[in-house]
């Protein structure tokens, strides 16, 4: 219909627009795209596609989350590569969302994917390179200005105790000289730097096939997208084919037949550094001089990225649609719609037990490492 007609909100975004953004994420695509709908995120793992997405806000009690067509069948909307998106329609309010029932009651997102054309078969071929930047870090003392910090805090606690109750003024002073000479016992460790990388790379490699004849019509497209993560160990992969063929048996019978198949590989360590790099002082090393793996106070959160385990998560997503359309006159159409949906999903996790060695004697075992859940015991101490 004519915009100009419609008695209900309904906002559109075009799938050029949506592809232009780069985005690995159809939610995080959306941000900003319609008017209305606001996207936040959960997390900063490059497996995390989705986003809780709100249609004007909070609009029921109890789940809140927009109800998403695909080619008018209820499905999952990271399910869907941006390429491969014609349109999106938001439909915002209760007027124009009545025809889905109470399913709807915190709006719909209508997604229409890209079909083929009576045309010569074209074949298409594109690649793109790409960084993911964190938009800010957080700044931390160097060794020296920590040590003094340390004294003062001491100090404001007990005066009595005098300037140096921690570190005497000889380390203050010459602990990166000492560093030089016995980096063992005078540690200089950034740990963020350490773990942490500035930037991580992301690539997608796509083939499209599109065309057909007066009968028989396809669109297909095979996508690859790998995002690496800010510390080693998290990368997140997709594989994802997507084939829609439409079928002009007679002009009164139409029919036609979709499928894809998606695998997304997310792997990451079993402990998440993010919080625990921010908190393990300088003063502590992570390996030593000969690079076996330190103490690091017990939390040594290199060592735990490096070596500790991981988490692979494997999911395998299979979905399907079989359309009959019979339109015996121009304005009425008898559609009837088959359309099964997979979802298998595999996990592991493998945490070791990981120990260090003393620096004097690579066989002496000082202790066990912990993770991050036990944080606030190292807090605490």
């Amino acid at each position: 219909q004519r915009k100009v007609d419609l008695t209900g909100s309904v906002g559109s975004v075009g799938g050029k627009t949506l592809a232009d953004r780069k985005s690995t994420s159809i939610a995080t695509s959306l941000q900003g795209a319609v008017a209305g709908v606001t996207v936040t995120r959960s997390g900063n793992e490059p497996s995390n596609e989705g986003g809780d997405i709100k249609v004007r806000g909070i609009t029921t009690i109890g789940d809140s989350t927009p109800l998403v067509i695909i080619d008018g069948v209820p499905g999952d909307m990271s399910s869907v590569s941006s390429e491969d998106i014609e349109n999106i329609s938001v439909l915002k309010d209760a007027a124009s969302a009545s025809i889905y029932g109470s399913r709807a009651a915190a709006g719909v997102i209508l997604i229409t994917t890209k079909r083929g054309q009576k045309e010569r078969i074209n074949i298409s071929y594109n690649i793109e390179y790409g960084s993911e930047i964190p938009t800010a870090n957080v700044d931390f003392v160097d060794i020296t200005r920590y040590l003094e910090m340390t004294n003062e805090l001491r100090y404001n606690d007990n005066p009595s105790g005098g300037l140096y109750q921690d570190y005497s003024q000889d380390q203050v002073e010459n602990w990166l000289e000492y560093n030089q000479t016995d980096p063992n016992k005078y540690p200089n460790t950034d740990w963020r730097k350490l773990v942490l990388k500035d930037s991580a790379l992301r690539c997608m490699h796509r083939v499209n096939i599109s065309g057909g004849s007066k009968v028989i019509q396809t669109n297909a497209s095979f996508t690859y997208n790998k995002t690496d993560g800010l510390y080693n160990g998290l990368d997140y992969k997709r594989y994802m084919t997507k084939v829609n063929n439409d079928i002009n048996i007679t002009d009164w019978l139409h029919a036609s037949i979709d499928f894809s198949f998606n695998k997304k590989e997310a792997n990451s360590p079993v402990t998440d550094p993010y919080t625990l790099v921010r908190y393990l002082p300088p003063i502590y090393a992570a390996t030593w001089d000969d690079g076996r793996i330190a103490d690091g106070k017990g939390a040594n959160i290199y060592a735990l990225v490096n070596y500790g385990g991981f988490n692979k998560k494997d999911i395998f997503q299979f979905s399907g649609k079989a359309q009959i359309d019979i339109k015996p006159l121009p304005s009425l159409r008898f559609s009837a719609i088959f359309a099964p949906n997979f979802v298998i999903t595999k996990q592991k996790s493998f945490q070791k037990e990981l120990q260090w060695t003393t620096a004097e004697d690579p066989d002496v075992i000082g202790g066990y490492l912990i993770s991050s859940t036990k944080l606030s015991e190292y807090r605490n101490d």
